[in-house]
């Protein structure tokens, strides 16, 4: 088998496994732990993206919000819910779960969106640079270094938005 061969079978499986994660989670059939961590790399991610659409969004933000669901479900529905964070439900969610949300790791994928938005209010922006401060780097920077693991435009957008922010 030639490697075009190989590849096409690749895209096949990615696309079929990205649609049958995306159906269960629409039919709410729990997904497998170990299914999860895979939905969370790329290039399964990128497939699972493509797949969703605006009818999503609120199985996405309730799938996001539940402290039910495993962390590392709720980061990959905030993770698709991304490809919606122009639309203003979207904003005011991710801005919610901000505020109320104590776990880093839901901050952090929510952070990018919020530092994205023009709008952001210097009320937010204050509390944003008060959760960076030097004293929480010790909780942070593990999950900078693992949300950099993404795809090249993804690092390209983290590393901009941390140096026009927080001149790092």
């Amino acid at each position: 088998m030639d490697a075009s061969q190989n590849q096409g079978r690749q895209e096949i499986l990615y696309r079929y496994a990205a649609q049958k994660a995306l159906q269960d989670l629409r039919s709410r059939v729990p997904l497998d732990a170990s299914l999860q961590q895979l939905l969370n790399t790329y290039p399964l991610f990128s497939y699972c993206r493509s797949e969703i659409d605006e009818e999503d969004k609120s199985m996405l933000k309730d799938i996001a919000a539940s402290g039910q669901n495993d962390l590392l479900l709720r980061r990959f529905a905030l993770k698709l819910l991304h490809r919606f964070e122009q639309h203003p439900d979207v904003k005011d969610f991710f801005r919610e779960l901000w505020e109320k949300s104590s776990e880093y790791e839901i901050k952090l994928e929510v952070l990018w969106s919020l530092l994205s938005n023009p709008d952001l209010s210097e009320e937010l922006y204050a509390d944003i640079g008060r959760h960076l401060d030097a004293a929480n780097w010790d909780k942070w920077l593990p999950l900078i270094v693992e949300k950099l693991e993404g795809d090249a435009d993804e690092k390209a957008h983290v590393k901009e938005l941390m140096k026009r922010y927080f001149n790092l």
